[in-house]
């Protein structure tokens, strides 16, 4: 498969973490626990505020008087301050850590831990952290649109592909299945339109791609004829075009070649049988350089997109005006 490029939807839950660290207000019955509550509270250095809610929840988690409340929004206070800290190492610490260190945590909060990692994840670079994220959402919230588009790009990417036949098409049944999954899905309230766009072509350029892998050249047209709706210029959609429309051209010059040799194996037949042979080898060539100019034109419009594909599609032109 080739590779894609990937385009996240981090943007959308950003605003998740600038909601206050608790939704309600913990009890904190001593002054030593106020204290050591407040000084992470009112810290505004993100590393020391982390540290200092990391040492809030290793000191009280277990005591007595210790409202989960509190252990609760510090927790939730040391992952949001990594994040916007940039220690995304940490923070992917923290977020696999969510069960030990604030078992009893609980609604908007459980579930933004999940978006935390996996943002995390995705800043960290670290793939097998960010698909492990990613599916932990899905089984969470089977629509859920971030994770949808970061594991469909996950998936298509090559260097990750197996090796063998079998598990190269489970793959590319996982890859079209998980991304058709996310083109099913409306554009969030909090995304642009011209945010979400390169997001639309990103999946569509995938579904293209597996299609093509699978040679499923019709369904593929399609695909992208799709992404050409959203975005007329899109050279790597008029690229994935022309080569899934490749084939049509073989079989017509396959055509044209078989018509050749049946003229010169029954040049002998007599003149009727000749001219119809004549005919139809012309109507085959006729047909061949039409699927060729047709081809030409597809790759043109992606040379003119100048974007990806358009190097890739300037060369197969220059294939194509070098046979006959």
């Amino acid at each position: 498969m080739r590779k894609v490029a990937f385009w996240g939807l981090s943007l959308v839950f950003i605003g998740a973490l600038a909601k206050p660290a608790f939704a309600q207000q913990p009890k904190l019955p001593t002054t030593e626990i106020y204290n050591a509550y407040m000084a992470a509270y009112n810290e505004t250095d993100p590393a020391k505020k982390a540290a200092n809610a990391e040492k809030f929840i290793a000191t009280y988690k277990d005591g007595k008087d210790t409202d989960h409340v509190a252990i609760d929004a510090m927790y939730m206070m040391a992952l949001k301050s990594y994040y916007g800290g940039k220690n995304f190492p940490k923070c992917l610490e923290l977020a696999d850590k969510q069960s030990a260190m604030a078992p009893e945590l609980g609604g908007e909060d459980k579930n933004l831990v999940p978006q935390i990692g996996l943002l995390c994840a995705q800043s960290a670079n670290n793939k097998a952290k960010t698909e492990e994220w990613a599916r932990k959402i899905l089984t969470i919230d089977p629509k859920n649109l971030n994770a949808l588009v970061t594991l469909s790009g996950l998936l298509a990417d090559p260097s990750s592909l197996p090796a063998d036949d079998a598990g190269k098409q489970k793959r590319f049944e996982e890859t079209l299945t998980v991304t058709r999954r996310a083109l099913a899905e409306p554009k969030p309230a909090a995304a642009t339109a011209e945010q979400f766009k390169p997001i639309v072509l990103q999946l569509r350029h995938t579904e293209c791609l597996v299609l093509l892998n699978q040679k499923k050249n019709a369904e593929a047209i399609e695909s992208c004829k799709k992404a050409i709706e959203v975005d007329p210029k899109d050279s790597y959609a008029w690229y994935l075009t022309g080569l899934a429309m490749k084939p049509t051209l073989i079989a017509a010059n396959n055509k044209y070649q078989d018509s050749v040799k049946n003229y010169n194996d029954n040049r002998d037949k007599g003149q009727l049988i000749v001219d119809d042979l004549k005919a139809e080898m012309a109507g085959a060539l006729a047909a061949a350089q039409a699927k060729k100019d047709e081809l030409i034109d597809v790759f043109s419009k992606a040379v003119a997109g100048g974007a990806n594909g358009a190097a890739e599609a300037k060369k197969e032109i220059d294939q194509l005006n070098a046979t006959n």
